[in-house]
């Protein structure tokens, strides 16, 4: 489980730097696709968190 949250935590700061490239390189023209999966891998990453916690919270 602790492997599966750190690499969606990892793909999500890769996407993030991604995105901030692309707008900076860009001049604000990002594709939409790297932006919808920034969001959705942040979300995975929160829920997966989130689920981590209350297991340990669950186990102790």
């Amino acid at each position: 489980m602790r492997s599966e949250r750190q690499l969606l935590y990892t793909l999500f700061v890769l996407l993030v730097v991604l995105t901030l490239f692309l707008l900076v390189r860009g001049g604000g023209d990002v594709p939409w696709v790297v932006v919808l999966m920034a969001c959705s891998t942040g979300l995975l990453a929160f829920d997966a968190h989130q689920r981590g916690a209350r297991e340990e919270a669950d186990g102790s």
